[in-house]
């Protein structure tokens, strides 16, 4: 018997070792892709590279203020002593709150189904609320920079264009669902990677091989693989504040585009598709 549960634990310590070494491969892959450059190196990216366009309105003597901090949350301090407590409760009441600082004629709602798809990925410490916030907050923040700046000087990134011109005109409710939906639409992959390993215990541990298997992804899956990875770059990022992660992962699909890390990331898949 003591021999049997040896050689069960021997077997065990074989499968850990070769996940463990998956996954340092597969992370070694990612950085030789150049991955994680721009926003993933520099924190303070974002906040330059805005930066950059108020220094060119100094240069043309126009004084304003392109790019500030967004000290306060109306919506957050609205529910911190609120008799709102449940996350149900919070999704009726979310309706009568006028956001007057983005837009008078907004009222923002929250479409149930979309928020349980795309908060499990993000959740903190299960603080349903507190996510809800911080997406509010890191996508108003996005607009309050943008709304103090002239689109026109935009004109190259027609993401960022479209963000702003979708809460300029619509004459609809202000919908923070649709907007998360449609940004993440603009990444949405068809194909994905997935890292596994066959069990083969008769293997040596100096055995080194490893197995990348491509996925196509059902219609189904698709918007859930992209919440997923696009979680994944919130968590990753170093900024140490929760909605300025969120913030840095959408501009970079705002304003990089096909130069961003999810972008780049769905790219090489593709590539390895039309190599099979």
């Amino acid at each position: 018997m003591k021999q049997l549960r040896k050689i069960f634990l021997n077997k065990i310590k074989l499968v850990k070792n070769k996940k463990n070494y998956t996954k340092k491969l597969y992370k070694l892959k990612l950085y030789k892709l150049k991955f994680f450059y721009n926003f993933k190196t520099n924190s303070n990216f974002y906040a330059n590279k805005l930066n950059d366009y108020q220094n060119y309105l100094s240069s043309l003597g126009q004084n304003k203020i392109f790019y500030i901090e967004h000290s306060s949350d109306y919506l957050e301090d609205r529910f911190s002593s609120s008799k709102y407590h449940t996350f149900d409760s919070y999704l009726t009441a979310i309706e009568l709150i006028n956001y007057d600082y983005l837009k008078g004629k907004f009222i923002l709602k929250y479409k149930y189904s979309m928020l349980t798809y795309f908060i499990p990925f993000l959740l903190k410490n299960g603080k349903k609320l507190y996510t809800i916030n911080t997406i509010l907050k890191s996508l108003s923040s996005i607009y309050q920079n943008l709304n103090y700046n002239n689109v026109s000087n935009f004109n190259n990134y027609s993401y960022i264009n479209q963000f702003k011109h979708y809460i300029d005109t619509t004459d609809d409710v202000y919908n923070i669902s649709f907007l998360i939906h449609w940004i993440i639409n603009i990444y949405k992959p068809v194909f994905d990677i997935k890292c596994f390993n066959v069990p083969k215990m008769h293997k040596k541990k100096s055995d080194k091989s490893v197995l990348f298997k491509v996925l196509y992804l059902s219609d189904k899956n698709r918007l859930k693989t992209a919440y997923k990875h696009i979680s994944i770059s919130v968590k990753k990022d170093n900024s140490s504040d929760f909605d300025n992660r969120i913030s840095n992962v959408f501009l970079d699909m705002l304003l990089n585009y096909k130069k961003s890390y999810l972008y780049t990331r769905k790219m090489y898949i593709y590539e390895q598709v039309m190599d099979m």
